[in-house]
């Protein structure tokens, strides 16, 4: 290839890979735009409360992407005593608003997955660049086998 890759290398800390991590300010800059969305496009004010509260808990807990509905209903009934009708239709809004991406499974069609748009967004280029990494290390790793398999003929009969 004609150009330097980055390598990615994990650091893992108390079994927990660092390098998926999202920074602070990053965080902080995702949930006040979310706010800014909440606040324009939310009459109520009991409504924009429990969207700026559920938003602050899937940037902040789930790190940007809640896997499963029924994670983050278990989180807001455990630390909030929300109930899941209250947790389903806060997210509901949020969806429609344009704050989080909702989206269902392809396995099963029916486990919904909340992403935050501004973290598609800014992770696009770093994924993109982590499989351009992956597909080196991964030739690199193919010519070195076939280095050490066909090393010469050096073949002595016994």
């Amino acid at each position: 290839m004609g150009f330097p890759l980055p390598m990615i290398h994990l650091k893992k800390i108390n079994g927990v890979d660092i390098i998926n991590k999202r920074k602070d300010t990053r965080k902080l800059k995702e949930y006040r735009k979310g706010i800014k969305d909440i606040e324009s496009k939310l009459d109520d004010t009991i409504g924009r409360a429990e969207a700026k509260l559920l938003l602050y808990v899937i940037i902040y807990h789930f790190d940007c992407f809640g896997r499963q509905q029924q994670l983050i209903n278990t989180y807001m009934s455990l630390k909030y005593h929300w109930g899941n009708k209250r947790t389903a239709k806060v997210l509901k809004t949020l969806s429609d608003i344009g704050a989080i991406n909702r989206s269902r499974s392809e396995a099963d069609n029916w486990t919904l997955f909340f992403l935050v748009t501004e973290f598609l967004e800014d992770c696009r280029g770093r994924i993109i660049l982590a499989g351009l990494a992956i597909k080196e290390r991964i030739s690199n790793f193919y010519s070195a086998i076939f280095s050490i398999n066909h090393r010469g003929k050096n073949r002595v009969a016994t």
